[in-house]
């Protein structure tokens, strides 16, 4: 099925978590069942963006986050939101908090902004700890420059000289958002981008600062980047019975959703007429024709559009009052373009009431998922959540949560899958590394389907290829004739195992290949080649990973299927 067309009556590839980084993403596209590049892959210093092309009866989900730590992010952009254009009812976009954050240039970049608020008196943002300042910063980086601590660190005119754009975009970038090097792989991109041909010789014209920084503020304005993606995707995407989020679904942000009077604050989702719970009484549509989540998520997605729309017809780099991120209300002066938006992704502000950033991974270890989450998206046809978020080491992690309902013998699951990767390999230099996986979930129809999952691991030669158990609607079994005879017998239920020393079983390693440690190159494999999803072969052999909860060191070690079966009691 891997060449071609989709033979099944629903077929869909996911990867989520990209962050810039055009070289994994052209990775991905080489192994993707369901996404081409119309002329071949392009060089990685090709100055155009490529065209990607959606196989025949296929969907394509972007999980969010597409920005920041690679020199990638324009030509990222450009490239999904054209597919999703051509597209735009088999292709869906998630809003991820380094997509949405980025509204924060608009403001804090601002006319105003620089006139009114010195460096100097500019406050640390509420979602940090103390002395994050741009003061702060600065000295940090001087004393870490001098290797002298206690000195005085610049004189009124060295002041005057430091408070510029690019000063307090690199205070963003490097303190408050986590990507140091953003700044300097945009300019490596614009200078890619300036050559005519991509056999041009030299890497292109030299990029200037200024040109640099206004390129972050073009991005938000129409045509650029950050408003092109954010204008295209949504919240939260549900097909059939899998529900697309990029964080996850916590006990608070069921049924929440904002309005724009949300302000960009700590704790701002606690303040009065910031928000509404539309399947509670009095809080929004009765509707009996849809499921709870349904409209739940119809609910979110036309707030999420309308905070856009709001930011958009903004003329937010125009203000004429300076605007803060401040620890109370008060202090944020006037309202802020997008305000809502920009407090949803964020914890503090949002208090858990968002599916953006909230997650049940922490450091690569699971946390359980709550039955009260569990039973509300059961009850709504939902069977599986598919989310990115949190790096979960160099293949997606499976997690299956039991719920017993109505006097039932037989439980129902709520299986999960996370699928961030962005952080596979740390001796890397983009601590992504060769790693690379699809998430592929397919069978005959949207409410009956299973999850398959394929890629690389991170010591580039082996391969993994394993397939879940299929689903229906609402966690029950599928069988058929809901999905196709062969996906009872390649079900493997091994998958999310946590054995008694604390391994999960993370993946299958396919047939005839063995992990070997120190290999660096890229083991490419044709697109065509679909590695056996059978897990009948008593020979095949699994990945295993356990995470020190004290020191987070990750031990993996290889086992076979009888030595799994060994370790622990299948009841799943």
């Amino acid at each position: 099925q891997a060449g071609g067309s989709n033979r099944l009556g629903f077929k869909l590839g996911y990867v989520t978590d990209v962050e810039g980084n055009l070289r994994y993403f052209r990775d991905y596209v080489e192994r993707s069942e369901v996404l081409d590049y119309r002329d071949g892959t392009p060089p990685l210093d090709h100055p155009n963006p490529g065209t990607l092309e959606l196989r025949e009866g296929t969907y394509f989900i972007f999980g969010g986050d597409l920005f920041d730590k690679g020199p990638g992010d324009i030509r990222l952009s450009k490239e999904l939101v054209a597919l999703k254009q051509r597209y735009p009812n088999r292709v869906y976009l998630l809003i991820g908090n380094r997509d949405a954050n980025k509204l924060r240039f608009a403001a804090e970049l601002s006319d105003a902004q620089l006139q009114q608020v010195p460096l100097d008196k500019m406050t640390a943002p509420f979602w940090l700890t103390k002395n994050r300042t741009p003061t702060e910063w600065l000295r940090r980086k001087k004393e870490n420059k001098n290797k002298k601590k206690g000195e005085e660190l610049f004189d009124a005119k060295e002041w005057r000289a430091l408070d510029t754009r690019k000063t307090r975009l690199l205070w963003m970038l490097e303190d408050t958002l986590g990507c140091p090097n953003t700044f300097e792989f945009r300019r490596e991109e614009l200078a890619l981008m300036k050559r005519k041909t991509a056999r041009e010789e030299g890497r292109g014209e030299a990029v200037e600062d200024g040109e640099v920084v206004s390129s972050f503020l073009e991005g938000l304005r129409p045509g650029g980047c950050y408003f092109e993606y954010l204008k295209h995707a949504d919240i939260a995407v549900r097909l059939g019975n899998t529900l697309f989020v990029h964080g996850s679904v916590s006990p608070q942000s069921i049924d929440f959703v904002p309005s724009l009077r949300l302000p960009f604050a700590k704790n701002a989702a606690l303040l009065p007429n910031t928000g509404h719970y539309v399947n509670q009484e009095g809080g929004g549509s009765n509707d009996s024709r849809s499921e709870p989540a349904d409209r739940w998520i119809d609910a979110l997605n036309r707030w999420g559009k309308q905070a856009f729309e709001e930011f958009a017809k903004s003329e937010a780099a125009s203000l004429d009052a300076p605007l803060f991120s401040g620890e109370s209300v008060e202090s944020l002066g006037s309202s802020r373009p997008g305000q809502s938006l920009l407090c949803y992704q964020c914890a503090p502000g949002s208090v858990r009431r968002n599916v953006v950033v909230e997650s049940y991974i922490s450091r690569a270890i699971p946390r359980e998922i709550p039955q009260s989450v569990a039973e509300y998206l059961l009850d709504s046809g939902i069977s599986r959540v598919v989310a990115g978020h949190k790096p979960v080491g160099d293949c997606p992690m499976v997690m299956h949560t039991a719920v017993c309902s109505d006097g039932s013998p037989f439980p129902k699951y709520l299986e999960t899958v996370f699928a961030d990767t962005s952080y596979s390999d740390s001796k890397a230099e983009d601590s992504r590394g060769v790693a690379v996986s699809e998430v592929i979930v397919e069978g005959l129809s949207p409410d009956a389907n299973r999850v398959r999952v394929h890629g690389l691991l991170r010591d580039g030669s082996t391969t993994i290829e394993y397939a879940l158990r299929p689903l229906s609607r609402g966690g029950v079994d599928a069988s058929p004739p809901l999905v196709p005879e062969h996906f009872v017998a390649e079900d493997d239920r091994l998958i999310g195992k946590r054995l008694a020393d604390n391994f999960f079983v993370r993946a299958r390693v396919s047939p005839g290949v063995a992990r070997k440690a120190g290999v660096s190159e890229h083991a490419a494999q044709p697109k065509e080649h679909v590695p056996s999803t059978s897990s009948s072969c008593e020979k095949c052999h699994y990945f295993l990973e356990k995470t020190d909860v004290k020191t987070r060191r990750v031990t993996t070690r290889q086992a076979s299927k009888t030595e799994v079966l060994c370790e622990i009691n299948l009841q799943w």
